[in-house]
Formats: C-alpha cells, sequence, structure tokens
C-alpha cells in the first residue's frame, strides 16, 4: 500500500472477534504504491477496514487497487459519502480491488474516474460479494462489475 498497510486486526489476537480498523474524514490524495497493490491503502488477509467520509483521489498502483486493495480480507466498507475519484492501477480495478474477500460494502458512496490498465475500475473475485445502498454507480468504460438494484449487490465476474 502506498500509505497504509493493515496486516493484522488492530488491538486484537483473536480473529473471530477482532475489531475493525475505522478511518473516517481521511484523504489520500496523491500516494503511490509503485511496483505494488494499492495506492492508498491495502488490506492483508483476515482484516475488517470500515472507511467512512474518506476522499481518495489521484492514488496510483503499479498492480492492482488504484486506491483500496484488499486480499482475503475479513471485511471492507466504503461509505458515508465517501469518494474515490481519479486513481489508476496499472492492472485491475482502479477504484478497488478486493480478491478472496469475505465481503465488501460500499454505501452512498462514489466511485469515477477510476482507471485500470488491464481491466476494470472495481475489481472483485472469489468470495469477494458486497451489499451497498445510495451507491453512484460506475459509468466508466470496462467495468466487469453488475450491480442489481434490486438487491443493491456488487458482484465481480471473471
Amino acid at each position: 500500500g502506498g500509505t497504509i498497510v493493515v496486516l493484522t486486526s488492530p488491538s486484537n489476537e483473536d480473529a473471530e472477534s477482532a475489531s475493525p480498523l475505522h478511518l473516517q474524514g481521511c484523504n489520500m490524495t496523491d500516494n503511490a504504491a509503485t511496483a505494488g497493490n494499492g495506492g492508498a491503502l491495502f488490506v492483508a488477509a483476515g482484516v475488517a477496514v470500515q472507511m467512512r467520509t474518506v476522499r481518495a483521489t489521484g492514488n496510483a498502483a503499479g498492480g492492482s487497487g488504484g486506491a483500496f486493495a484488499a486480499s482475503s480480507c475479513d471485511s471492507l466498507l466504503i461509505a458515508d459519502s465517501s469518494s474515490v475519484t481519479a486513481n489508476r492501477a496499472g492492472k485491475s480495478g482502479g477504484a478497488v480491488c478486493a480478491v478472496g474477500c469475505r465481503s465488501l460494502g460500499i454505501a452512498n458512496s462514489t466511485l469515477s474516474g477510476n482507471l485500470a490498465g488491464l481491466d476494470s475500475m472495481l475489481q472483485l473475485q472469489a468470495s469477494s460479494t458486497g451489499t451497498g445502498t445510495g451507491v453512484t454507480p460506475p459509468e466508466e468504460a470496462g467495468v466487469r462489475t453488475t450491480y442489481d438494484t434490486t438487491t443493491s449487490l456488487w458482484q465481480g465476474r471473471s
């Protein structure tokens, strides 16, 4: 991760009852993970992160997840008028790349103007699923995700 790397859940050794890391009102701007994933934030296996009123703009990753990347995390929540804009990834997920995470929630937030070199703005794979309400769906060309307004479910396609 360019700015923050979360390898274990804070102040808790028991993954079953781990408390999430809370980021609120943060601005993550113009950070880079030049050869890695998550230009602003990388979340490792078993970790839960909640982001509220976060602004991620102009971040870049040489790998995947221009703004945020997560691998086998417990959960990643982007909510409460968060904005993920103008980020870029060399590979997948110009805004967010979540691979193998238990859940990804996006609620009342905007993802726009994010670019990825190989495929989509939002990349979800394996067990990554999430729910959202009031989400501004991505409009970028090449987006490989679906947004079902009936169930409010983001689900990646391979």
